[in-house]
């Protein structure tokens, strides 16, 4: 799963308390259901910022 690995890279933290703290968190389809807008960020960093710059001109 990429959002363990990335807690795992910036805290050192272990594999169970990503586990731990993620149980507490709200779903993320929630968090989406929710949102206004979404970036959906599991592709390239290009397309990343291909959709960072529409979502900037939907908010301009």
């Amino acid at each position: 799963m990429i959002s363990q690995r990335r807690f795992q890279e910036a805290t050192g933290k272990s594999e169970e308390e990503y586990v731990r703290r993620s149980v507490q968190q709200m779903h993320i389809q929630e968090k989406a259901r929710r949102s206004d807008y979404v970036i959906v960020n599991n592709g390239s960093l290009e397309e990343l910022e291909n959709e960072t710059h529409k979502l900037m001109e939907i908010l301009s």
